[in-house]
């Protein structure tokens, strides 16, 4: 097994399936937008982020087809083509993190320098603002309020020392009220925290179009879910977006992609205006409408996740049979009824493994397996400095073909094959681990049975 081919095959199979339920997400959630329940997209594309930062998929499959276990199939099996595509991969994924790191980095650097200039406001605007702080449920200093010069537009950032930041401005009592209720909401809706996860996930998948796509949606979909509790809670739209309209302008920057402001510009908000007229002009539905679309995405999720995985798995496992090297042996008929006198007590264990852990001193195991048409089966590994292991076997039904054999530490499968009663002693030419696999050609099913044991 090597490690830049799990990372890489970690990385791919992790952003197909947040990018297959973005894409679920996108096409059934229309119908949620349609029944008005935009908080609910809003929660579920902040769960839908998770999918892109943690391998949960990869995790399930590493444990069924890893070196630690014994598995079916190709998945995680090396090749020198496939050793030289994960080096080059990694080499292109850590530049690229690198490169994305650097300039996470340098939006929180000038975050925090510019968190010198803010300075506390007077305690009329301190009195308003913990005023609603009390109307939204919202411990008193858990958020500060500051104001500052280098600030034009009204804004919320910081993930571990929130601030609502005020330009140097004056505004009245009703314009102060609805700026802090829609500040507020933001942190209510934890969207900073989430601004900064998404920046990890462009971070590991900067070369996914649909991470990006993903930084989108979001930054539209959390004003419009704070636009909706807002505007309630300030009196209706059209007090809430007068105030809005009035005080939003141009500001732009690197370090604004983790805060959230007032309106980014002008169309910007005229698209909210927009939005959140149809929205209120739409009847909601009901909740078990609600709950069967959720429930229906979820379906469509897991199957499409399932298929997009199992396509993966046959790509990969197409590439490696494409790309391995086989060294075939010629067979010696005549070891079966030799080797087996000295195997006869391992054939009548009763507890089948494939494992030979060679670090407890182990020098044998037996296997039993059912093989389908055009499958294999391979052993865990075990590490060797050198010596012979030999193979006794055999398959019912005994006429059909099946290939034996090693796979070495640099990926080559060295094996004999034959039909039933198979016996073949393979030298263990350099240190290293190693696998034993079977693998069924014969065109049905077959159910096999054998030892495996280690010699100097």
């Amino acid at each position: 097994m090597s490690w830049t081919i799990n990372l890489m095959f970690l990385l791919f199979i992790t952003t197909v399936t947040g990018t297959v339920l973005l894409g679920v997400w996108y096409g059934i959630g229309r119908i949620l937008e349609r029944l008005g329940y935009i908080h609910l997209l809003h929660r579920i594309l902040f769960f839908l982020l998770f999918s892109f930062l943690f391998p949960a998929l990869y995790v399930l499959l590493a444990r069924y087809y890893g070196a630690d276990s014994a598995f079916f199939g190709s998945l995680f099996l090396k090749t020198p083509f496939l050793e030289r595509a994960g080096t080059g991969f990694f080499v292109f994924w850590l530049t690229g993190v690198c490169v994305m790191g650097g300039l996470y980095l340098y939006r929180l650097i000038k975050l925090h320098r510019r968190g010198r200039s803010f300075f506390p406001c007077e305690s009329r605007r301190q009195e308003l603002f913990d005023s609603v702080c009390d109307e939204l449920d919202i411990e008193r200093g858990c958020v500060a309020l500051r104001q500052s010069y280098e600030v034009q537009v009204p804004e919320f950032s910081g993930a571990f020392h929130p601030c609502t930041v005020l330009p140097v401005e004056e505004y009245s009592d009703e314009e102060l009220r609805v700026i802090f209720i829609h500040e507020l909401t933001h942190y209510r809706q934890r969207d900073i925290w989430i601004k900064h996860l998404i920046s990890l996930a462009l971070i590991l998948h900067f070369f996914n179009p649909a991470v990006w796509w993903l930084h989108r949606l979001f930054g539209r979909w959390s004003e419009y879910a704070c636009d909706k509790s807002a505007s309630r809670r300030a009196g209706g739209m059209k007090p809430y977006f007068s105030v809005l309209s009035g005080i939003a302008g141009e500001q732009g920057g690197l370090e604004f992609y983790l805060a959230a402001r007032l309106a980014e510009n002008k169309n910007e908000l005229l698209d909210r205006v927009e939005y959140m007229r149809r929205m209120n002009a739409r009847k909601k539905g009901s909740h078990r409408t609600a709950a069967a679309v959720c429930m229906v995405m979820l379906a469509l999720g897991s199957v499409a996740v399932y298929e997009a995985s199992a396509g993966a798995i046959r790509e990969y496992d197409r590439i490696y049979r494409k790309t391995v090297t086989e060294v075939m042996e010629p067979r010696d008929r005549a070891a079966y009824s030799r080797l087996k006198e000295n195997t006869d007590e391992l054939w009548r264990m009763t507890t089948p493994t494939v494992d030979i852990d060679t670090e407890r001193g182990e020098r044998a195991a037996i296997f039993r397996v059912t093989l389908e048409d055009n499958t294999a089966a391979q052993s865990e590994e075990f590490f060797v400095k050198g010596g012979y292991v030999t193979i006794l076997a055999d398959w019912d039904p005994d006429d059909r073909w099946m290939r034996i054999g090693l796979i070495e530490p640099d990926g080559t499968r060295r094996f004999a094959s034959g039909e039933g009663r198979f016996a073949h002693e393979f030298a263990l030419t350099r240190e290293g681990r190693y696998r034993i696999f079977l693998e069924n050609l014969s065109g049905r099913e077959i159910r096999a049975e054998g030892v495996f044991l280690l010699s100097d």
